[in-house]
């Protein structure tokens, strides 16, 4: 693909998806786009605020750390 692409998490388990994410960057992906594979965990439980702080950011920020590093492996 001679652009810009990228993975999205189409209900894909959270715990696979960063596997997915490093495959797909390897194959030339230029990211990801994630949805529930971030947030469905912390869907109606107590205190969202604080899931999505202490469950989906720490979620957010391993997956961009793996951007990162295959980014950097390309340069």
């Amino acid at each position: 693909i001679n652009m810009p692409w990228v993975i999205l998490s189409s209900g894909v388990d959270e715990k696979l998806f960063p596997r997915a994410v490093r495959v797909a960057m390897t194959a030339g992906a230029s990211g990801f786009l994630a949805g529930r594979a971030v947030w469905a965990s912390v869907v109606g439980l107590p205190d969202n605020e604080l899931m999505l702080r202490d469950v989906c950011a720490p979620k957010l920020q391993q997956l961009g750390d793996i951007v990162d590093e295959m980014m950097a492996k390309r340069r």
